[in-house]
This record gives C-alpha cells, structure tokens and sequence, in this order.
C-alpha cells in the first residue's frame, strides 16, 4: 500500500475507510493501522440494521477518501434496507493530494445521479491540514423499487460554457487573495 510514497503505507483516511468498512461487511482484518504496507480483509455479510454512521477522524484525513471507499456499500446497503442512510464524517475538507470535497458535490454527485443513485453532501464545516475539524453530512437515498442502477457514457463532454472558480484558504492573507484574484 503506497509503497513508494515518502511516508509509505496507510494513512489515517484510508484506515477509517477500511474500518467503517468493515463495520458495514461484518468484515475480519489485519494490520490496518497507520503506516501498515500490507493487510488481509475478509468481508462478511452485509449489516443491514445500520442506517446511521459516523467517521471520527481527529486529523486532517480527507473525508472524500473515506467518503469514496465506502459508497459502494451505502448505496447496496440504502437499497437493501429500502431506507436513507446517514453519514458524518469528520476530519479534512480540502487535502493536499486528494479530491476536495467540491468534487464530490459537484461532479461526483450529479454523475451518479445520472445512474439514478442519489448521494447529498453538505460541507457543515470546512477543515484543513494539520487540523481538520471538518464535517461534512452525507444522505445516501436507496434507489426506488422500479429504479437499477443506470449505465452512463461520459464520450462527448460538449462545449465549455462557464469556469467558475472557488479558493479556499486556511489563513487568511490579503497578498495571497489579490494575487489569486489577479491569476485568474
């Protein structure tokens, strides 16, 4: 696991991934720990009685991460119990290599909707590294009783008609604000 990084192994977002995970599965594991290279995950049965879960972390591990290892199972687990399911997550909104939750709720989010698999997240709370004290709140609805999951080619991506652009900052600097603003 991330063999050749600098600071090989597993990191705290991936270890609360892989336990929330195991939690949904009933799943048995190994040496899922920070720094762990390697690990044995074997997945049960699916623990259709949750329908609330919460992800503490006290970092700044990206909640996207967490939230993208787990979504699979929240969307079969919705389904199966025919009922919403709830997430919160805490810990980073914007971390340095991975996806910011911006694209969760703006290109993600609406690419599964086109599948007819409807996931809301809302950023209650920014949080950024070292820190992370972010929340976000995320709302798996089950696919109706008519509805499958629809396939979808993303060939043609059309013509751009907007950029838009949003910066966010941990401190605030009015240099750094004018010269973003003047880059842009």
């Amino acid at each position: 696991v991330r063999a050749k990084r600098s600071t090989p192994g597993f990191r705290g977002q991936h270890v609360h991934g892989i336990l929330t995970l195991a939690s949904l599965c009933n799943a048995t594991y190994e040496n899922v720990r920070v720094g762990e290279v390697t690990c044995l995950y074997k997945p049960g049965t699916l623990n259709v009685v949750t329908t609330r879960i919460d992800v503490n972390q006290t970092t700044a591990g990206s909640i996207a991460l967490v939230l993208q290892s787990i979504l699979p199972v929240l969307i079969f687990l919705s389904h199966k119990k025919g009922k919403e399911v709830h997430v919160q997550i805490t810990g980073g909104t914007a971390v340095a290599f991975s996806p910011p939750m911006a694209y969760v709720t703006d290109v993600l989010s609406p690419s599964l909707k086109r599948m007819a698999i409807r996931v809301r997240a809302d950023v209650s709370r920014r949080g950024f590294y070292p820190y992370g004290n972010g929340k976000v709140r995320v709302l798996v609805n089950p696919l109706l009783p008519h509805e499958y999951i629809k396939p979808i080619q993303l060939l043609d991506v059309g013509t751009i008609v907007h950029v838009e652009c949003d910066v966010l900052s941990f401190v605030r600097s009015k240099r750094f604000e004018e010269t973003t603003v003047d880059a842009s």
